[in-house]
């Protein structure tokens, strides 16, 4: 049976610490056994964070690492779509993963940005927690 190593991921990862986490990405990158990224506890995630990532991922994949990633929050998620780095994180769960907008903007070119940015559902603001449940029952069916 082949051992895995898994790298669990802080809540944010920003310009602050991420040569902090370069360091050990690249020691995580000298593991022989599969790696696993666990991205559960991410909330708070900059762009230095993604491009560092991106460039880990690349990296592993050009030594032939094999390289998953085990829950990735809800904020990577939603920061890779926004970049349209799914692919280069290898991150095929998140085709599947709804994003919901709730928002003040109704206009219509908003609407537009938000669903080329890979929303699946908006629910402009205030509304009452019927409409949101049937709004979140329409976008995960």
């Amino acid at each position: 049976m082949t051992s895995v190593s898994t790298l669990k991921f802080p809540e944010e990862i920003s310009i602050a610490n991420v040569t902090e986490w370069k360091h050990k990405l690249v020691d995580f990158l000298n593991v022989p056994s599969p790696l696993i990224l666990d991205g559960e506890n991410l909330l708070r995630v900059d762009t230095s964070a993604i491009q560092l990532m991106a460039a880990f991922v690349l990296k592993a994949v050009a030594q032939d690492k094999a390289v998953q990633w085990q829950n990735p929050s809800p904020a990577l998620l939603q920061t890779v779509q926004q970049l349209g780095l799914k692919e280069t994180l290898l991150l095929p769960a998140f085709k599947f993963t709804p994003i919901l907008v709730l928002t003040t903007e109704s206009s219509p070119e908003m609407k537009q940005r938000g669903k080329g940015a890979g929303a699946t559902g908006w629910l402009v603001k205030p509304f009452n927690p019927e409409k949101l449940l049937s709004t979140i029952k329409r976008v995960v069916r």
